[in-house]
């Protein structure tokens, strides 16, 4: 089974940028297998997920290969770490929640219960961003198993 790890999906955000003409860029089926050792349509998949996050304006899938145009946002994810350090970021966020629940819950019989609900306050950001990180995730995982963006493109 080959799989698109957040590093090869960097790897391949990374080729299109330094290879681009402009904010248009083109890669061979031939070349994806080279490159990244995966299929034509398994890039497709990964290029139209990366359109569906509004990183690309269009992809156009062919018998030799693909054709898509960038935005500037891409650079930006890039930039800021692509998909490696943006689930990193999912990670920790996750471990602080689950480590500041479980100090509350170990100490909670010795404090009073405003103290207990003070402290579950405090974690509502971190709460509500690692449930908005998540569901994105699961969105993106169900369109790409779901069918228009998971299969051939020519």
């Amino acid at each position: 089974m080959i799989l698109v790890t957040n590093e090869l999906k960097d790897q391949i955000i990374e080729h299109i940028l330094q290879t681009s003409n402009g904010d248009m860029f083109q890669i061979k089926n031939s070349d994806a297998e080279k490159l990244f050792g995966i299929p034509g349509g398994k890039l497709y998949s990964f290029l139209m997920e990366l359109k569906d996050l509004q990183y690309l304006r269009e992809v156009k899938g062919y018998k030799s290969g693909v054709v898509g145009f960038t935005t500037t946002a891409l650079d930006s994810f890039y930039v800021d770490g692509g998909f490696v350090k943006h689930f990193s970021i999912k990670n920790l966020l996750e471990n602080k929640v689950m480590y500041e629940v479980n100090r509350i819950l170990e100490v909670g019989e010795k404090a009073d219960k405003s103290e207990i609900l003070g402290k579950v306050e405090k974690l509502r950001p971190y709460i509500d961003t690692a449930i908005n990180l998540a569901n994105a995730a699961v969105t993106v995982k169900s369109f790409l198993s779901g069918g228009s963006g998971s299969g051939g493109h020519g």
